[in-house]
């Protein structure tokens, strides 16, 4: 019952420690509407878009490198800090050496997010890059401490960043006459002062040393972690972009998007709760830790990922029906459609991180390759005639292809676990989101009845294939 404790504690910490700034995003978002123009506000969408491209080249795979090789170290505190300030120190290189080559360029970098010149461009792109590089620091840092279980520090920088954004953000848009400027320096703020803070922190704890050797035959595992974000990061964006290109119906293109926006709490949470267990099943297949029960994290994390998407589709309806606006409550199958695709996330996360244990990052890459095709292809070709119904099933068609390659990627290095137990609940839930959505767009006013359905009959599922773990549970919260 210990792991059942540290599961939901540290699934809770990790959610919070993510979810801030996504609420935080959120209320922005509200303000920048008001205080923006319609011009404006593209840029900052734009900017955001250029933001996460020079994160994912900053980092380069090396945060990934982290993760995996720490396990490999002779685990003293001096070797894990210099293992850390060696990762900073070319994680930061990366990011400077970007800055280097497009700031003295910065107006005409600038001219790809607006037809008007944009004021102060070189400030503008030097701001840009401070949130680059805070951004790119942090998930180092995030990754070591996770490691090092320092869950208070984490949390305490989450907040901290949670309330400088919001509480200068507000501040700058009201009284800066520039407001581009203020939603962006307030970002760039809220997310580079704690960084400073840690990175004294962490030099506190010892000097900044950089030792070349913790990257011995880095090269062919970053390389495709590489490649496989900036697909990631490419494929993203391309439904959206093919389906106001090609496709007319802009109450169609308005609920895809809504959608969209509610079931990306899906992927937060399930991110969160893969950030504990990628470190708990390395640690255990590199034999640094013996207590661990690879099996039963496996189990806990199908049953907790399952009912975050059962959650999240309740909690979206309710949403559609009493707080937003009335012309996106329509949308609720749209929803419905897109969290059955995170089924095949659950499926392929432990993979996933077998493959990087075994630095097989190639497979990884082979597969987002394999599931760009299918998508791009299925929404060029079909996105004319059939709509948002063909980004459904390119979503779903692109999923199930990651899932089925990255199982016989595995082969012999497959984790044990209850087979019965994993996929009959996915497998159940999967197929009754599927019908409970497609019901409703046949029959909205009967959602209540359908959604109920589905939640009971998954309610059922669980209990049945998870009997013994929930009595468990149930023993230790009465206290026997």
């Amino acid at each position: 019952m210990g792991l059942f404790k540290s599961f939901i504690k540290d699934s809770v910490i990790y959610t919070t420690i993510q979810l801030l700034p996504a609420v935080a995003g959120f209320v922005l978002l509200k303000l920048n509407s008001t205080y923006l123009s319609k011009e404006e506000f593209k840029i900052v969408n734009l900017l955001l878009l250029a933001i996460n491209f020079f994160v994912l080249t900053s980092s380069a795979g090396f945060d990934n490198w982290l993760l995996r090789k720490y396990y490999d170290l002779d685990k003293t505190k001096h070797q894990a800090n210099d293992f850390l300030t060696s990762t900073l120190l070319v994680v930061a290189g990366f990011c400077l050496l970007q800055a280097a080559l497009i700031i003295p360029f910065s107006k005409f970098f600038l001219s790809f997010f607006s037809d008007v010149p944009i004021r102060h461009p070189y400030a503008q792109v030097l701001i840009m890059f401070v949130i680059v590089f805070s951004s790119a620091i942090s998930r180092v840092i995030i990754i070591y401490y996770r490691i090092e279980k320092n869950t208070r520090l984490l949390l305490l920088v989450a907040g901290l960043q949670f309330v400088l954004q919001i509480g200068i953000g507000y501040f700058l848009l009201q009284h800066l006459d520039i407001k581009l400027w203020a939603t962006q320096l307030a970002k760039g703020i809220s997310l580079g002062l704690p960084v400073v803070l840690l990175l004294l922190y962490i030099r506190s704890k010892g000097k900044y040393r950089f030792n070349a050797t913790f990257f011995a035959g880095s090269r062919s595992y970053v390389l495709p972690i590489i490649l496989s974000g900036l697909l990631m990061w490419v494929m993203g964006q391309c439904d959206q972009f093919i389906l106001n290109t090609y496709h007319t119906n802009s109450s169609e293109k308005a609920d895809y998007s809504m959608a969209f926006s509610l079931t990306i709490m899906i992927e937060i949470v399930l991110n969160a709760i893969i950030s504990f267990l990628a470190p708990d099943i390395m640690s255990k297949l590199a034999g640094k830790n013996e207590k661990i029960n690879i099996n039963n994290h496996i189990h806990l994390f199908m049953l907790v990922g399952s009912w975050v998407i059962i959650g999240v589709v309740v909690f979206a309806m309710l949403l559609l029906d009493f707080y937003m606006d009335e012309k996106y409550k329509y949308c609720l199958w749209m929803v419905g459609l897109m969290a059955s695709t995170y089924v095949f996330k659950l499926l392929t996360a432990i993979d996933t991180i077998v493959l990087h244990y075994h630095l097989k990052s190639k497979q990884l890459l082979y597969s987002l390759i394999g599931a760009a095709i299918l998508s791009i292809g299925i929404n060029v070709l079909s996105v004319g005639n059939w709509g948002v119904w063909a980004l459904f099933v390119a979503l779903f068609a692109s999923k199930l292809w990651q899932t089925v390659y990255l199982t016989v990627s595995v082969k012999r290095q497959r984790l044990a676990f209850n087979a019965f137990k994993v996929y009959g609940l996915t497998f159940t839930l999967l197929v009754s989101l599927i019908t409970a959505s497609l019901l409703i767009e046949l029959d909205y006013d009967k959602r209540y009845n359908y959604v109920g359905i589905f939640v009971i009959v998954n309610a059922v599922v669980t209990v049945v294939l998870f009997k013994k773990q929930l009595v468990e549970v149930y023993q230790k919260l009465r206290g026997q």
